[in-house]
């Protein structure tokens, strides 16, 4: 692969002498495949529009970011601006390269969106929100086009994966008592933190070229080179876990329905974003965020009450106010 860099710094530079007019319209494109976006927007749909897809897009993100951020410490791939100075860095990223979490993310949401609504128009529409989303990190400077490639692959097989595994594993939850859902959940976000760690641990010995820093520091000098960073996998694994204890919660208690007006889904929706909002930042302020045990265990803790506000108290107080009603049926 580092073979093919020499050779795509031409494209690069080509696409970025498009202009520059073209860079908000690339960083609006890239957002829509951040995590940030997707951890936005799947709140909005599990609370205003349908609880099912809601939750899928949850779980779906958060595995799929996890799995990219393995798949980058097994390549330890550059990026375009980190390689060649000639090559402009118009956003700042600090992970391996490769594949391009971006477009990972654009194929498994946007695509599992059309397939949950079946119609052609969604499709064609996730189709060019994903090749939009690929081609703006190219614009950017920060992938190769083998990496937006890589990740368009590991993106379909990934969704393919879900898709398959989905239905079974559903029947099977349905089976499992409450106490012991709560305990898988648990156990299974361990497993996002032991895996980074391992990664970690085996790469504890590796340095990055030192073209590569000085590239980067060059574009962003604020900004410090870190791609070995196990923070992430602590926010990953309390929003998984966070997630499943809620909506175990609130099947037990009942389920949750979507409220059905749209007053009801506009207030429903206020509410949720204040609560996640002020849990995600207030908690942010209160606990240290230093790279430390305390700081990742607190950091846990703070996307846990994120994810179980999101799938557990948000829709109690929702139903609590008469805005929906309990569903009789688990939302899955």
């Amino acid at each position: 692969m580092v073979t093919l860099w020499p050779s795509e710094i031409p494209i690069i530079i080509l696409i970025q002498n498009l202009g520059t007019w073209l860079t908000p319209i690339m960083k609006g494109l890239s957002f829509l495949g951040t995590e940030d976006f997707f951890l936005l927007a799947m709140p909005v749909i599990f609370w205003c529009l349908d609880t099912g897809l809601g939750l899928r897009l949850g779980f779906l993100i958060l595995s799929s970011t996890s799995v990219n951020s393995w798949l980058k410490y097994s390549f330890r791939g550059s990026r375009p601006y980190w390689f060649d100075s000639r090559v402009k860095g118009l956003a700042s990223e600090t992970s391996f390269g490769f594949p391009s979490g971006h477009a990972q993310s654009a194929v498994v949401i946007w695509n599992r969106i059309a397939l949950w609504i079946k119609r052609t128009w969604v499709w064609i529409l996730a189709i060019l929100i994903t090749m939009g989303i690929a081609f703006s990190r190219l614009y950017l400077g920060v992938h190769f086009l083998s990496d937006v490639v890589g990740g368009l692959i590991f993106g379909v097989l990934f969704l393919l994966l879900f898709v398959a595994l989905e239905k079974p594993v559903i029947n099977l939850w349905k089976q499992i008592s409450f106490p012991f859902q709560i305990l898988i959940g648990f156990c299974t976000s361990l497993i996002f933190i032991l895996v980074e760690l391992l990664f970690s641990r085996s790469l504890s010995g590796y340095v990055l070229p030192s073209e590569w820093i000085a590239n980067a520091t060059k574009a962003f000098p604020t900004i410090p080179l870190i791609p070995i960073d196990i923070s992430g996998a602590f926010t990953t694994a309390g929003t998984w876990f966070g997630m499943i204890t809620g909506i175990s919660w609130i099947n037990h208690r009942g389920g949750f329905k979507v409220p059905p007006k749209w007053l009801h889904k506009l207030f429903s929706l206020v509410l949720g974003l204040v609560g996640v909002f002020a849990i995600r930042m207030g908690l942010d302020l209160i606990f240290p965020s230093d790279a430390n045990w305390i700081g990742y265990m607190l950091r846990y803790l703070r996307y846990l009450l994120v994810g179980l506000w999101v799938t557990g108290f948000a829709p109690m107080i929702f139903i609590a106010l008469k805005w929906a009603k309990s569903n009789s049926q688990a939302n899955v």
